[in-house]
């Protein structure tokens, strides 16, 4: 008998085919119904007039921050397994091992800062736009457009304080010329 009620989940190291392809119909299956739960949340919010609600959501809440740890393990294994080859298409890159854990680990950071309550926010701004002092400094040179975002700034929450400033080169004002 599974005493953390948590059997479906792999052990350490120890993900099967099988299990893995479960998990990741599972992970598919939720995202759907999730979508369209909110697809119906946005229609309809009676629900949260329920008494339970408040007491539901919290415990959802403990759960998710509980297995956040198994979850970001299990499905940054999912996704390097399944979305970075074709994200990283040369196999020698793929096959380093300290290419591998720093792509692992940045995968385990994202899903933590998703299962914030609410969750932080990723900002990166396109080629073209104008660069937001407020969010991000300058990288080599200063500018006014956006070139290419250096590195993300990040938010505590959607349009939350910021946490960290992000770097931007902007466009060289002596190629407009």
């Amino acid at each position: 008998m599974d005493t953390h009620g948590a059997g479906w989940l792999p052990k350490k190291g120890n993900l099967s085919n099988e299990k893995a392809a479960r998990i990741k119909a599972m992970r598919r299956e939720i995202l759907l119904e999730i979508a369209r739960m909110k697809e119906e949340q946005n229609e309809d919010r009676s629900y949260r007039r329920n008494p339970f609600y408040p007491t539901i959501e919290r415990h959802a809440r403990e759960i998710r921050k509980t297995l956040a740890a198994t979850s970001a393990k299990t499905n940054s294994k999912l996704f390097i397994d399944d979305d970075l080859p074709f994200l990283i298409t040369e196999k020698v890159i793929r096959e380093d091992a300290r290419i591998m854990l720093y792509v692992q680990k940045c995968l385990e950071l994202c899903w933590y800062m998703r299962m914030q309550d609410p969750p932080m926010v990723i900002v990166t701004p396109t080629k073209g736009e104008e660069v937001d002092k407020n969010l991000f400094s300058y990288h080599g040179r200063r500018g006014k457009t956006v070139e290419v975002c250096v590195w993300p700034a990040l938010l505590l929450h959607e349009n939350g304080p910021l946490v960290c400033k992000g770097y931007v080169l902007p466009e060289d004002r002596k190629r407009k010329k």
